[in-house]
């Protein structure tokens, strides 16, 4: 991550730091091999290890899912993983990327099959 480490805030604790901070948008753009993310996983080893994700593989994957997919600004994605499951990426940033609309699931709506099912059809579901 280079040598400057990043400062903590804790929005609901630090928020005195925030003060007097600049309210306008960051003027740098992330660079291809600027750290995107951290996913921890326990792999085959049963030891958690952080994996460090670019912007560049996160970017090259998102794009080849939306060709895959064939994702379109008329599509709309259905969203149902977790947020701390990896797989919540490839559910949501090809689909916001390719300007389609992703509909978050509600647990009652999962399941069972024929409710789910009709649920996913009423609102046009893609995938």
């Amino acid at each position: 991550m280079g040598a400057t480490k990043p400062e903590v805030v804790h929005f609901t604790s630090d928020w005195k730091i925030l003060e007097g901070c600049s309210r306008e948008n960051p003027t740098e753009a992330a660079n291809p091999e600027n750290l995107a993310y951290v996913i921890y996983t326990s792999g085959s080893t049963g030891k958690p290890r952080g994996v460090l994700l670019e912007h560049r593989g996160l970017v090259n994957h998102h794009l080849a899912a939306i060709d895959l997919y064939e994702l379109g600004p008329t599509d709309r994605t259905l969203q149902f993983s977790s947020l701390s499951f990896d797989i919540a990426i490839e559910e949501i940033f090809p689909t916001w990327i390719a300007g389609a609309h992703s509909f978050c699931a509600q647990t009652k709506c999962l399941s069972p099959v024929r409710v789910f099912y009709a649920g996913f059809v009423s609102v046009g579901l893609r995938y």
